[in-house]
C-alpha cells in the first residue's frame, strides 16, 4: 500500500512536486521499491550441462542410482545399476572409463547402488543383491569385500549408502533392509550398529542416505520412508530431526540421497516423489529448493564439487547426470524459516499454500480435506486418495498399485511395502533405495 500510495503522488504529484524535484523523487521511488520488496528464499541453482542417455554404451545408462565426485582428480563416477557397472567421467561429462559385469565373482556386480570415493583415490561400491560393499582403486582393479545377507553383525539384507570419515578410519553403510545403520573398520570388520525398525527417534524405515559433518563430528541419515532426517553423533546416539510427510518447504516425500558441503555448512537432500532438491543448514532449517517434473522425475543421489561450486544429481528415471551451479553464497536472500516442531510442520509451507489448505478443511480433524476421517482427499475412507477403498492410489480395488497389469498386488502393505521372495521386479525394491513399485 506504502508503495501504491507513493506511486499516486510521483505520476499525480500536487504540492510535493513544487517542493522536491522530479529527479530526487525518482530516487526516492527506487529506494522505495528496493525498501518494500521482501527478498525471496528462491537461488538460482541453475543447470550448467547434463549428460547421457538410455542404453548400454559408454556414457549411457540404465537406472544410474547414484553419483560421487573425486575432488583430488577432478572425477565423477557412476553407479550404472541396471547395468552392473561403474563408469568414470571428467566434469564434462566426457566418458573415461567402465568396469563391471553381472555375477558375484570379484569386480561382479548385482545391481550396485551406492559409489563413495575416499582421499586416496579409492573407491567402495555397495554391490546391493550381493549383499556386500567392493573396494577399489581409481582404476576399477578388485582390491577387497566385505559383508553377506543376513542379520547378524557385518550382514545386510540390501545395503544402500556407504560413507567414510577419514579423520576416525571408519566406514558407515545403511542396512536399508534390517533398519539399521553398521560402522566397520577399513579392513570390513564390524565395530558397532544402532537402528530397528519403527518411527521412534533413532528407528528407521528402509534408511538409504547418510551423510558426514566431520568437523562437528556428525551424520546425518535420510529416513526414507518415515519421509525426515535424522541427526546423530559418530556413534549413534540420537540429536535430533526434521521433516515430514508432504510437499512443502521442509517436508519430504521419500528422500533418499544426502550431501553435506563443509565449505558452506548446508546440506542438500535428493527429495525424490517431489521432483525435487531442498537444502538445509546443520539444524534442519530450511534454505532454498531447485527442480521440478520438468527438470527430474528420480533424482536419488546428489555429489557436490565445492571447488567449482556445482552439484552433480543423478536421475534415476532420466538416465543422465544434471549438473547444477551453487551460489556464492547459499545464506544470501533467504526468507529463513526456522525448523519447526512436528506438531506444528505445516507451518513450513509458505502462508499462500497455508491459506489454500487451511480454506479446504471444514471439518476439525487436523486434515485438508471436507471429510471427518482424518486424510487428505475428499473420500471417507481413511486414505489421500480419491477412491472410497482403504487403499493409496486411483483404483478401486484394494491394493496400492498394480504397476505391469498382471492381475497381482504389487507392494500390498506387508509393512515395508515390498513382497519378500517375489520374483515379480514390479514387487521388490531391487536397488534398495527405499522405494518399491518400480521399473
Amino acid at each position: 500500500m506504502k508503495l501504491l500510495k507513493f506511486l499516486d503522488i510521483f505520476f499525480y504529484p500536487n504540492n510535493i512536486i513544487e517542493q522536491v524535484s522530479r529527479s530526487a523523487l525518482a530516487s526516492l521511488l527506487l529506494i522505495s521499491v528496493l525498501c518494500c520488496i521482501s527478498p525471496s528464499f528462491a537461488l538460482d541453482y541453475d543447470l550448467v550441462k547434463k549428460w547421457g542417455s538410455t542404453g548400454v554404451l559408454d556414457g549411457q545408462f540404465n537406472s544410474p542410482s547414484s553419483v560421487s565426485y573425486d575432488p583430488s582428480n577432478e572425477i565423477v563416477y557412476v553407479a550404472d545399476l541396471d547395468n552392473d557397472r561403474i563408469q568414470k567421467f571428467d566434469t564434462e561429462g566426457n566418458f573415461l572409463s567402465k568396469w563391471g559385469i553381472s555375477g558375484t565373482g570379484n569386480g561382479e556386480f548385482s545391481h550396485p547402488g551406492d559409489v563413495e570415493t575416499d582421499s586416496s583415490g579409492n573407491l567402495y561400491v555397495v554391490d546391493i543383491e550381493n549383499s556386500r560393499v567392493q573396494k577399489f582403486d581409481g582404476e576399477g582393479n578388485f582390491l577387497m569385500k566385505w559383508g553377506a545377507s543376513g542379520t547378524e553383525d557385518g550382514q545386510f539384507d540390501h545395503p544402500g549408502d556407504i560413507m567414510i570419515d577419514e579423520t576416525n578410519k571408519t566406514i558407515y553403510v545403511t542396512d536399508i533392509g534390517n533398519s539399521r545403520i553398521q560402522k566397520f573398520d577399513y579392513e570390513g570388520n564390524f565395530l558397532m550398529k544402532w537402528g530397528s525398525p519403527g518411527n521412534g527417534d533413532g528407528q528407521f524405515n528402509r534408511p538409504a542416505g547418510m551423510a558426514l559433518d566431520p568437523s562437528d563430528k556428525i551424520i546425518y541419515v535420510a529416513d526414507t520412508k518415515n519421509d525426515r532426517i535424522q541427526k546423530f553423533d559418530i556413534n549413534g546416539n540420537f540429536l535430533s530431526k526434521w521433516g515430514n510427510s508432504g510437499g512443502g518447504n521442509g517436508d519430504f516425500n521419500r528422500p533418499t540421497g544426502i550431501e553435506f558441503s563443509p565449505a558452506d555448512g548446508i546440506i542438500f537432500i535428493t527429495d525424490n516423489d517431489n521432483k525435487r532438491i531442498q537444502v538445509f543448514d546443520k539444524n534442519g532449517n530450511f534454505l532454498s529448493k531447485w527442480g521440478s517434473e520438468e527438470n527430474f522425475e528420480r533424482p536419488t543421489g546428489i555429489a557436490v564439487d565445492e571447488s567449482n561450486q556445482q552439484a552433480f544429481v543423478n536421475d534415476k528415471a532420466n538416465n543422465n547426470i544434471q549438473v547444477f551451479n551453487i551460489p556464492d553464497d547459499p545464506f544470501a536472500n533467504i526468507e529463513y524459516t526456522p525448523l519447526q516442531s512436528d506438531d506444528n510442520s505445516d507451518e513450513n509451507e509458505d502462508s499462500t499454500d497455508s491459506e489454500k489448505k487451511e480454506s479446504k478443511d471444514d471439518e476439525d480433524d487436523g486434515d485438508k480435506d471436507d471429510e471427518d476421517d482424518g486424510d487428505k482427499d475428499d473420500e471417507d475412507d481413511g486414505d489421500k486418495d480419491d477412491e472410497d477403498d482403504g487403499d493409496k492410489d486411483d483404483e478401486d480395488d484394494d491394493d496400492f498399485v498394480d504397476k505391469d497389469n498382471d492381475g497381482d498386488i504389487d507392494c500390498k502393505d506387508t509393512g515395508n511395502n515390498v513382497k519378500v521372495g517375489s520374483d515379480d521386479p514390479y514387487d521388490l525394491d531391487r536397488d534398495g533405495d527405499g522405494i518399491g513399485c518400480e521399473t
